[in-house]
This record gives structure tokens, C-alpha cells and sequence, in this order.
């Protein structure tokens, strides 16, 4: 996998680049490359308090990872957590992915103008994707630190 660091202060990229560089051997064999870029100021789809998010595009085999330095300063936020995390989110973006892609064709195919039944599903498929994800990442770092069980 290569990786491209994009716009990060220098203390941010030094860490970040240990974080990636000690996970890397961890990524699925479809990550071909791995974009990680910075922005200071951010709202949007990752939600207020996030402090980094993953766009997965299996079908082109890269990703973007974007950290979000107004809360990557933040002495509480467990920076190793977070960019394992994010990370893990390659590991299931293409089943995640189709699940997704079948709940946005139901909408598109729905007659009602909210349906509570699909935002149900909807909010069931992201706990779900969620939950797999930090799974996926405390199992890594267990592994990679040495820890067992």
C-alpha cells in the first residue's frame, strides 16, 4: 500500500505516519493507496466531535483519510484508537457497501416521504458497521502491542 500525506502540520504527519506505518501490513490486499490529509475546520458528514474520518472506494482500491486537526489537538482523544479505527473501515467497506447500496435503492423505490421502516434499518446497518469496525480495531491493536485475549 501507498501512502500520500497531504497538507498535515509536521507533528501531526510524524504521528500519524508512525500510527499508519506500525498498521500498514494490517490493511486488505484491495488498499492500493491510502491518501491522508488534514483540515483544521470542519462540519459535516462525520458528525460534530469527530476527529477523523475514512472514504473508502473499494471499486478504484484507495482511500482517504482525513483528520480533523480541531480535535486531533485535544489531549483526551486517543489518536492510535482513532486512525486504527478509521482504518478498519477498509477491512469492510465492501460488504458495508452493498448492505448500504440496497437500503438507498429501498428509499429510492419507497412512496412514503419518510419511511420509519428504512430509517430503522438504516440506523441498525450503521450500529452494526460500527460495532464491527471497533471490534476490528481492538483485535488489531491487541495484536500489534502483544496483548492477548
Amino acid at each position: 500500500m501507498r501512502v500520500q500525506y497531504v497538507g498535515l502540520p509536521p507533528h501531526v504527519r510524524k504521528e500519524v505516519k508512525a500510527i499508519i506505518q506500525k498498521y500498514k501490513h494490517t490493511a486488505p490486499s484491495w488498499l492500493q493507496r491510502l491518501v491522508v490529509q488534514y483540515m483544521h475546520d470542519h462540519t459535516g458528514e462525520a458528525g460534530e466531535g469527530a476527529i477523523a474520518y475514512i472514504e473508502t472506494k473499494y471499486e478504484y482500491r484507495y482511500a482517504v483519510l482525513t483528520i480533523l486537526g480541531q480535535r486531533w489537538s485535544d489531549p483526551l482523544v486517543e489518536r492510535e484508537r482513532v486512525i486504527v479505527h478509521e482504518l478498519c473501515h477498509t477491512h469492510i467497506a465492501p460488504i458495508s457497501d452493498f448492505a448500504f447500496s440496497l437500503l438507498e435503492q429501498r428509499e429510492e423505490e419507497s412512496d412514503a416521504a419518510y419511511d420509519p421502516v428504512l430509517g430503522a434499518l438504516i440506523e441498525q446497518w450503521r450500529v452494526s458497521m460500527e460495532a464491527s469496525v471497533e471490534d476490528t480495531a481492538q483485535a488489531l491493536m491487541a495484536a500489534c502491542n502483544g496483548r492477548q485475549g
